[in-house]
C-alpha cells in the first residue's frame, strides 16, 4: 500500500495480525471482497472516536484507544485457520494441509481467502517476506539470508521485487530493520 501525505496529520496505526481485524468484525469477508479497502468503515462510531481520542492530552490517547478496541473486541475461535496457518508458516505443502484436515485443496484455498484476504500461496509470500526482514541483522549478506526460506537467491529476490518493487538491496538500505513496524518510505 502506498500512502502520500499532503500535510502533517494525526495518526495512528493499528497493526492486526492474521484473524486479528476478525475479532472485531461480526463479517470480515466485507474488507477483503471488494479487492480495496478505501470505503471500509472499519466500526460505525469510529470515526467519531477518533476524533474524539484525538483532541485529548497525548498521555491518555493510547490508553483511551485501547478501551475503545477492548470495547468492540469480539472473541472468536478460528481454530481450523489457525492450523492451516501454522502449517503454511511452516512451509507445509497446501495439498497435504487439505489432506491433513480432511478437505479439498478448493475449499482450504476459498476459507483461507475467506478469513485472510490472500490465497495460502500468496500469504506464504509474504510471510517469507517478514521472516527475511526479521533475520536480515543476522545475516552477513542476501546469499545466507535467501537460505532461510527461498529456495535460492534469485527466488529470494524475484519475490522481494514483487512485493516491494525493490532489489532487497535498495529494500534494505531505505528502512530501520530495527523498529517494531517496517516503513519504507518511498
Amino acid at each position: 500500500m502506498k500512502i502520500h501525505y499532503k500535510e502533517l496529520i494525526n495518526e495512528v496505526t493499528i497493526y492486526f495480525k492474521p484473524l486479528g481485524i476478525s475479532q472485531f468484525l461480526s463479517d470480515s469477508k466485507n474488507i477483503f471482497s471488494e479487492g480495496t479497502i478505501l470505503d471500509f468503515t472499519f466500526m460505525p462510531d469510529f470515526n467519531d472516536k477518533m476524533i474524539e481520542i484525538f483532541s485529548l492530552a497525548r498521555d491518555r490517547q493510547g490508553q483511551e484507544l485501547e478501551n475503545y478496541l477492548l470495547s468492540k473486541l469480539q472473541i472468536k475461535k478460528f481454530s481450523l485457520i489457525e492450523k492451516i496457518l501454522e502449517a503454511i508458516e511452516t512451509d507445509e505443502k497446501i495439498e497435504e494441509i487439505a489432506q491433513k484436515h480432511q478437505i479439498s485443496r478448493q475449499y482450504l484455498n476459498k476459507i483461507f481467502t475467506k478469513h485472510i484476504g490472500k490465497s495460502p500461496s500468496e500469504y506464504r509470500k509474504i510471510h517469507r517476506f517478514r521472516n527475511s526482514i526479521l533475520k536480515q541483522k543476522e545475516s552477513k549478506n542476501f546469499s545466507e539470508l535467501s537460505q532461510y526460506d527461498f529456495y535460492d537467491q534469485s527466488h529470494f529476490i524475484r519475490s522481494f521485487k514483487e512485493l516491494t518493487n525493490r532489489n532487497p538491496q535498495i529494500f534494505f538500505k531505505n528502512i530501520d530493520t530495527e523498529k517494531e513496524n517496517i516503513w519504507l518510505f518511498v
